[in-house]
């Protein structure tokens, strides 16, 4: 970015947070940020509007910053002295005395760096984090960058991360604990994905993750078993997007369904309805964990499901106390939790292949169809776009890669450069808006002679739209080791066909599942050479692309996929018997459950006839 377009995009950033449009605001100086990172400005843009937004300490760190970059900058220094000022009358907030930021002293810049990433200002961690190096006083700066370079994907350093991983399982001295979701990101090993998540329970749970699985006192009986789904993710977000249907479908004359949400309210249309599909709804935000973990056991819940996961902002602490007799692992984290807190996983015969049960602390239970649960009531936007509303050349083949670039690896990338240098006429249509991982990306395309206009960037948009703009793509590629989720499942109900790669982890094998719930397992590969075959055969059939998607189109209105009624009869089917065991004094056990709707039933791992679930009743 030249001076002049800096100066005008903080120009612009300035008018948008004086007409108190912030998050615009804030949007407009982090593109600033990230095409010119070492100039100050626009930090204190963004500084000023989170003071706006009364997030104090975020402010402090961002106008220090500002400052760092230009020390003659007075309107960065007055804005630290203001916020120092605030936060020292503010009793409640530690930190208070900080001290004036000089340089590297303090591992300020690794503090930083930690507190950019955690909102989401990348270019700002990814400067702070360079600035970094040189500091010894912040062990947790190694974590932050390993997250940073992932996300934008900068893969000068990806093999040592990957070393990190194996180094913070198996090695004699103590590292700090990382981000159990990046490494399903960035290796393939469920034996490694499962040390990994048992050392980060231990090192934050400590002796409550490793616990031996005793029942609780089951307390007074109830007239209908009362299941808890506890998450903080009960708002705008993909699990919850999967979920909400779901929810909705449970039988209300035989299930006491609660929510217990300990995340954020975001007011949107999704967290009402989340909530009014809940018999009861307790939000456990602003109160300590320790009163919360007594207000779950008031509850005498017969199952808690967490929802939640190794995902960010888990709070370990709910499950670990066992505040119910069962506790399931459900639907966020596509791994084992690495406790034997967990008496359960939910996957299917796909995701969690009894061969593969050594990989879970938990036992496994197999669902019919698939794990994913979905909402058929998510519909496209009533216009979609045009390829060029949308930036495609009307004539291209259109390969869309919709996954966060934190799943995209360096030799995934080089797979997508190889199919379409193959294909002159093919585009890559990538979701990110992050200009720093746009520019990392196009770099990479430039130097493999891949014209940098054959790499298009799709931005966030509302979901209807998103949904709606599937029907520009002509095929879906999916990452490995980590597959599509929830996108995933967006593209196949849009009708858009996804190839594949599946791998030994549950996290390589989601796209998989629902590829065979859809009748489309002709587009699961099982290596890198078959996955780049598959999608060079099907770039150069053009009446195959469509069969697939007329198939899908079809499918989505019959498939279980798509039917959340027929999942949540079934999904009752596994908690009842869950319950049963529980009763009985029995242990968990690995288990699958059949179809309702093909005589239902459940079946013990290595058994060979289902049985009829008892229905639970009060005695």
């Amino acid at each position: 970015m030249s001076e002049a377009d800096y100066k005008s995009q903080c120009d612009t950033a300035e008018q948008q947070l004086a007409q108190g449009d912030i998050d615009t605001a804030i949007k407009t100086a982090h593109q600033a940020c990230g095409t010119t990172p070492e100039q100050g400005r626009a930090y204190r843009i963004i500084a000023a509007a989170l003071v706006v937004k009364h997030d104090w300490l975020s402010a402090l760190e961002t106008y220090e910053l500002s400052w760092l970059l230009d020390p003659n900058d007075a309107e960065a220094q007055a804005g630290v002295s203001r916020v120092l000022g605030h936060l020292r009358n503010t009793p409640d907030l530690q930190n208070a005395d900080r001290p004036f930021p000089e340089l590297s002293k303090f591992g300020y810049y690794s503090k930083a760096c930690r507190r950019f990433l955690r909102i989401k200002l990348l270019g700002a961690a990814a400067l702070a984090g360079e600035l970094a190096e040189g500091e010894s006083s912040d062990v947790l700066l190694q974590t932050a960058i390993m997250n940073i370079d992932a996300t934008l994907c900068r893969w000068t350093r990806f093999e040592e991360h990957k070393q990190y991983f194996f180094d913070y399982v198996h090695s004699q001295k103590h590292l700090p604990a990382t981000s159990p979701w990046l490494s399903l990101c960035l290796q393939d090993q469920p034996e490694l994905h499962l040390g990994i998540a048992q050392k980060f329970l231990n090192d934050f749970g400590g002796h409550q993750a490793v616990i031996s699985r005793k029942l609780r006192p089951l307390g007074k009986l109830k007239n209908r078993p009362r299941i808890g789904y506890l998450s903080a993710d009960f708002h705008d977000h993909a699990t919850s997007r999967l979920m909400v249907a779901m929810l909705e479908a449970h039988d209300r004359e035989a299930w006491d369904i609660v929510g217990l949400s300990y995340g954020p309210d975001d007011g949107s249309t999704l967290r009402t309805r989340i909530q009014s599909a809940f018999e009861t709804f307790i939000d456990l935000r602003g109160k300590p964990v320790d009163v919360n973990i007594q207000t779950l056991r008031a509850l005498n819940l017969d199952i808690l499901v967490d929802t939640k996961g190794l995902t960010s902002d888990f709070e370990p602490a709910y499950s670990l106390s066992r505040p119910a007799p069962v506790i399931v692992n459900f639907l966020a984290y596509p791994g084992s939790m690495g406790s034997t807190a967990y008496d359960y996983i939910i996957g299917d015969k796909i995701v969690t292949p009894f061969e593969n049960q050594p990989y879970f602390t938990e036992c496994i239970v197999q669902m019919p169809h698939t794990y994913q649960p979905n909402d058929p009531n998510r519909l496209p936007a009533d216009k979609p776009p045009n390829r060029s509303e949308a930036g495609l050349p009307e004539g291209a083949l259109v390969f869309a890669a919709f996954n966060q670039t934190k799943k995209i690896t360096p030799n995934h990338f080089q797979s997508w450069i190889r199919i379409i240098k193959k294909i002159p006429e093919a585009v890559l249509w990538l979701y990110c808006e992050d200009e720093i991982a746009k520019k990392n990306l196009t770099t990479l395309a430039v130097q493999n002679d891949i014209s940098p206009d054959r790499l298009i960037f799709a931005p966030r948009l509302p979901l209807a739209q998103h949904l709606a703009r599937h029907q520009l793509a002509d095929l879906f590629l999916d990452t490995f080791p980590c597959n599509a989720h929830t996108t995933a499942s967006d593209a196949l109900w849009m009708g858009l066909p996804i190839v594949t790669l599946r791998g030994k982890s549950f996290a390589s094998r989601v796209a998989s599942s629902l590829l065979e719930a859809m009748g489309l397992q002709e587009l699961i590969t099982k290596n890198q050479e078959e996955y780049e075959q598959l999608v060079f055969t099907l770039a150069n059939d053009s009446q195959k692309l469509k069969k697939l998607r007329m198939h899908l189109i079809e499918q989505c209105q019959k498939t279980p996929l798509f039917d959340p009624e027929k999942y949540t009869k079934n999904i009752e089917q596994a908690f009842a018997f869950m319950i049963e065991r529980s009763r009985k004094g029995k242990p968990a056990h690995a288990f699958e459950i059949r179809d309702f709707s093909e005589g239902g039933g459940v079946r013990l791992s290595g058994g060979t006839d289902f049985k009829p679930v008892q229905t639970y009743k009060k005695r």
